[in-house]
């Protein structure tokens, strides 16, 4: 197994997405193979989605369909059945990583994810 790199990008305001799909573009050019996913995001309404998919990016997105999943206005009820789904969906993202061997692996908004301990940080 090659040695990989862990990037980064945090902080409140606008870019992180940004710098993501930067990456994957350039990765994608290169003629890597690319898995993007969105933890809160939903797929449809998003104009870089397509755009991807269009560049041979496979791209899961787990929120809700046309709009974003808030964590901090989730019941505790809400965030419990989340944490179970989204605990067989991090071993799915885990089993298409290691069969399809993918170059790069951008895990979006995965940092708010763990804040609101929606998935366990020790299955990452």
């Amino acid at each position: 197994m090659k040695e990989g790199l862990v990037q980064i990008y945090t902080g409140e305001g606008k870019g992180k997405t940004t710098a993501a799909i930067g990456q994957a573009i350039r990765a994608r050019g290169r003629g890597l193979r690319i898995l993007f996913v969105q933890f809160l995001k939903g797929k449809e309404g998003s104009g870089e989605i397509p755009l991807l998919e269009k560049l041979g990016i496979k791209v899961i997105c787990k929120g809700e369909k046309d709009r974003w999943l808030f964590p901090d206005r989730l019941k505790e009820e809400e965030k419990k059945k989340i944490r179970l789904e989204w605990t067989h969906f991090l071993d799915e993202i885990n089993r298409q990583v290691r069969e399809e061997k993918y170059d790069l692996v951008i895990l979006d908004e995965i940092n708010v994810v763990l804040y609101y301990e929606l998935i366990d940080k020790n299955r990452l």
